[in-house]
Parts: structure tokens; C-alpha cells; sequence
């Protein structure tokens, strides 16, 4: 009996309810994109024939959508991206086919009031965009020397120009450009190259400093289409995750190289997908959504086996058109969007900690912290306190992993709390060596709750 728990048991962790979708809008064109702002409120930025539209998340609805660009496409043959640098400006970088360089790069910010005016930089097909831990924001796309990779990097709203992150020596063409960073700020960048019969994907990382090297790890092969390298992400362990189609096998397959630089086996996703994109939650959960059949559907990965498969909404979802995945640490979710076959665009999410479970409302409790000194300088002190029905319970019940994140949803700090009897009061001090001055989030979670404080670092 005991034996069969242990193999039952992954099924039920790997059920997950998602939230009834919500429309955000409607945008010709299908691509979406999830961020964060400096407030820690959530973006779906979508693009509709000439415009990029926003909508924010508050108070559990999405607000009407409004035009932060008019261009002419404002997703042209790059497409778009988002990401949230170190200082909190959320930047939107766009492809547009009627600027003085064609086809370029358009580029601005929110910094929490207003949208930035636009840069116009050179820039050409299938990009993407990243910020780092020191506060650099990076593009890598493909250039016209199309054996090469690109990136141009901005700093304080800066663009430097463009210059090449690495050059495949066999002169073939690279295409599909993909760039992440990991939790010690490494930047990786990877692509595949196209050579016949079989194509492969091929990665190449810097220093810390953004120093790149001129070594190129080889990676999967396959048959793979114009973007048959979909997606790259790290883990919190500083595993390197890629994605990737191939359309000759009409198969998606995923893996990961280590921190030792060893690829794990590839993993067979599904069959007959269009596109696919991945997310890492808290408890370093990889996730994977993608397109099939006019529905979507999602896997698991938890450490050491794949969920089966499974659908976020019923049938017909989609109409074959990218949509995006997030996982928002403020709020503990897994966001995706997806478009239907009207245009509209929706959003639904799931809790990725709690999967299918009742718990009865005898169980409910209420959690709640205090943190002090707050402005912190040295160290921090936080208490919990948790409650069922106002009574106090037992305040071991309360006691779970609590983390500290940045602005950007990165784990700077990860404490296991003592669960045992021998702790005497509920509370522990944290020592901040080694964090930066800044805004923080300290999150406690346990089994049935969570609770979260802003904190002030200087």
C-alpha cells in the first residue's frame, strides 16, 4: 500500500485549476506578453496591425486596454518583447518596418507614471530582450551577417549600439536568437544553426561582468523550422532550459544543460504543436504551454518527471497564434494568454503551489507578519502570527519556506523555517549581507496560506 501512495502521489500534485479566462482586448496579430511594473502591477501587452496595446491587472479585472505605440506594423517581421529592469522601467522593444533603418528596432519605457518617448535602434529578425541583476537591459537578434548572433545593450536608457555576442564558425545561417539570465547574473545566449540535414541548437554565455565567451556548447539536433528554437529559460538552480519544434518529426521536445555543462536527456513533449513557451515558478517548477489542435495545454516538470498532459481551457482556444506564460511571484501565479479565433485576446491562471485540493473551512487560517526595523540596514527581524476563526492557533501550524525578492521577482534570500518544537518564539532574524539597498518582498508560505511585506534595504 505504501508503495502505491508513492507512485500516486505526483498525479495528484500535477492537477491544477485554472481561473475562468478574462478578456483583456482584441489584437490582429496574436502576439502577448506579461510584466511587472516598478508598482508590482501586472501588464498584458498585446499588438493589434499598427498599435501596441497594455491593460493592467487590479482589483482581480483587467482594465480597458489603451495604445502605448502606433507604428507602421507596430510587429513587424521581429515581432515584440517586454521585460522589467533592475530599476523597475518596464521596456517594450518592437520591430517596425516603415523607420529610417529597416527594418529596426523601436524601443521605450514606463517608469511608473508615463511611457518614454521612443528610440529607434538597428536591429533585424527574431528577437528577444532581458535585464540583468546589474541593471543592464540586452537584445539579441540576427544580423545581416546571418551566421552571427547580435546584441545591443542600454544602460540608464542608453543604447550603446550593436555588436556580436558570437559567430558560428562554419559560417552556416543562425537563426532563432533566445537570451535568459541565471540567478548568479550569468547571460546566455542561444540560437540554432541551419545546416542540412540535421540543424542543432548551440548556446554561449558571459561573465558576470557581460564579457562574452568565445566558446559555443553544442546542443539538441533536429530538423527544425524557421523558428523551430522556441523558447530558453533558467531555473532557480541555474539550469538552462531550451524548447524546440521539429517540424520534421512534427514533434516538441525540452531539455536542460546543468550547471556542470551536461545536457539532460530530451524529453517529448507532444505532438503536432505550433509553438511553445516556458516559465520557472517559486519552487522551481518548469512549465510548458503550447498550441495543438486549436486548444492549450500544459506539463509540469518537478524535479525529476514530466505531468501528463493537460488543458488550461476547453476547445477551440486558439487559432494557431503565439501566446505567453508568466509566473508572477507577487501574486504566486502562473499567467497565460492566448488568443481565439476571433482575435480576442484572454488571460487565465492557476496557483502553481496548490494544484486540485479541498481543504475544509475548519482549516482556514489567516496569516499574517510583521517585519522590523523597516527601513532595514544590517539585519531583519520578522514575527508571524496565525489565526483560525480570531482564535490563535498553533503557531508551529505556521511555519513553512519564506523568501526574499526583489522588484525584478528574483530570489535573493531562501529560509527554512524550523518546524520543530524547540522553537520557542515564531519568529527569525535575517541577516542582509550580500543583499543590495533597494525594495524587497518577504513572502511566508505554508500548506494552506501565505503572507507578504514590503521591506526598505539601504
Amino acid at each position: 500500500m505504501k508503495f502505491l501512495i508513492i507512485i500516486l502521489l505526483p498525479a495528484l500534485i500535477f492537477s491544477y485549476e485554472w481561473a475562468p479566462p478574462q478578456r483583456v482586448g482584441y489584437g490582429i496579430g496574436g502576439d502577448s506578453r506579461f510584466a511587472l511594473d516598478c508598482f508590482n502591477r501586472l501588464w498584458c501587452i498585446f499588438n493589434h496591425m499598427l498599435w501596441i496595446k497594455v491593460s493592467y491587472y487590479i482589483d482581480s479585472l483587467w482594465s480597458e486596454p489603451e495604445s502605448i505605440y502606433i507604428g507602421g506594423p507596430a510587429s513587424g517581421t521581429g515581432g515584440f518583447d517586454v521585460t522589467r529592469a533592475k530599476d523597475g522601467k518596464l521596456w517594450v522593444l518592437i520591430s517596425s518596418e516603415y523607420q529610417p533603418v529597416t527594418p529596426p528596432h523601436v524601443t521605450f519605457y514606463f517608469d511608473g507614471t508615463i511611457w518614454s518617448d521612443t528610440f529607434v535602434i538597428p536591429g533585424f529578425t527574431h528577437f528577444r530582450l532581458a535585464a540583468d541583476s546589474i541593471g543592464k537591459v540586452w537584445t539579441v537578434f540576427e544580423g545581416d551577417e546571418d551566421y552571427r548572433i547580435w546584441c545591443d545593450v542600454c544602460e540608464d536608457t542608453v543604447w550603446t549600439g550593436p555588436y556580436i555576442v558570437c559567430s558560428y564558425p562554419t559560417y552556416d545561417q543562425v537563426r532563432s536568437s533566445n537570451i535568459t539570465v541565471d540567478p548568479k547574473g550569468i547571460r546566455w545566449v542561444g540560437a540554432f544553426v541551419s545546416t542540412s540535414p540535421m540543424s542543432q541548437i548551440f548556446l554561449c554565455h558571459s561573465d558576470s561582468t557581460g564579457a562574452w565567451s568565445d566558446s559555443i556548447i553544442m546542443g539538441p539536433q533536429g530538423r527544425f523550422g524557421w523558428q523551430g528554437f522556441s523558447d530558453m529559460i533558467a531555473d532557480n538552480e541555474g539550469n538552462i532550459w531550451v524548447a524546440w519544434l521539429d517540424w520534421y518529426e512534427d514533434r516538441t521536445y525540452i531539455a536542460y544543460l546543468d550547471t556542470n555543462l551536461n545536457w539532460s536527456p530530451y524529453y517529448q513533449i507532444t505532438q503536432s504543436s505550433d509553438w511553445c513557451y516556458l516559465a520557472v515558478d517559486d519552487e522551481n517548477k518548469v512549465w510548458i504551454v503550447y498550441d495543438k489542435e486549436n486548444n492549450f495545454y500544459y506539463r509540469v516538470w518537478n524535479g525529476f518527471e514530466w505531468s501528463s498532459e493537460d488543458s488550461i481551457v476547453p476547445p477551440p482556444a486558439s487559432s494557431s497564434s503565439n501566446g505567453a506564460i508568466f509566473y508572477d511571484p507577487i501574486r504566486d501565479r502562473i499567467w497565460v494568454s492566448f488568443k481565439t479565433g476571433g482575435n480576442d485576446i484572454y488571460t487565465t491562471w492557476t496557483n502553481p503551489s496548490s494544484g486540485i485540493k479541498e481543504h475544509s473551512m475548519l482549516d482556514a487560517k489567516r496569516l499574517t507578519l510583521e517585519v522590523y526595523p523597516n527601513p532595514a540596514k544590517s539585519y531583519l527581524v520578522i514575527r508571524w502570527t496565525s489565526t483560525r476563526f480570531g482564535q490563535t492557533a498553533d503557531r508551529q501550524s505556521a511555519l513553512g519556506g519564506l523568501k526574499i525578492f526583489d522588484v525584478s521577482g528574483k530570489v535573493v534570500r531562501s529560509v527554512e523555517l524550523n518546524k520543530s518544537k524547540s522553537q520557542k518564539e515564531p519568529e527569525v532574524r535575517i541577516f542582509l549581507k550580500g543583499i543590495n539597498s533597494g525594495i524587497y518582498f518577504i513572502r511566508l508560505k505554508t500548506v494552506k496560506n501565505e503572507a507578504m511585506k514590503k521591506v526598505v534595504i539601504f
